[in-house]
């Protein structure tokens, strides 16, 4: 869980200004169950611009979450694709770089999570695939 002031996390654009950088804030983390919190691994970006992502915390059942940022109209909008829950049909902690095919199918890994088995029997990730 998050606590303010420190936040949940940011996703910022760096642009290269007169004597330096600009930083611009795209999406402050609010946590808990409408939105991620602690972004992880880099941000993907497909081919009409829109950044991906994913959050090793929050989300409805403070899994993790895989997200997605369009910007429109001078604002970048998240969305959240997917609040990941334990079980032995699905990951948590979502982690490293997401991957996309030409089709759009989103991929990515979790640290945790699916089928029991492993060393703690609880579970030790899931290569997932998410579709638009």
């Amino acid at each position: 869980m998050c606590a303010v002031p420190i936040g949940c996390g940011t996703v910022f654009e760096l642009s290269p200004g007169t004597g330096g950088w600009n930083e611009s804030i795209l999406h402050d983390f609010l946590g808990g169950a409408k939105d991620g919190s602690n972004p992880s691994g880099p941000l993907l970006r497909d081919t009409l611009g829109n950044l991906y992502g994913n959050t090793g915390d929050g989300g409805a059942n403070n899994f993790g979450t895989v997200f997605k940022l369009v910007y429109s109209g001078g604002t970048w909008t998240e969305s959240v694709l997917i609040s990941f829950q334990s079980g032995p049909n699905d990951g948590i902690y979502p982690t490293g770089a997401l991957a996309m095919d030409t089709s759009g199918n989103v991929y990515g890994t979790t640290g945790s999570g699916g089928a029991a088995g492993g060393a703690c029997n609880c579970g030790e990730g899931i290569v997932f695939e998410i579709k638009p």
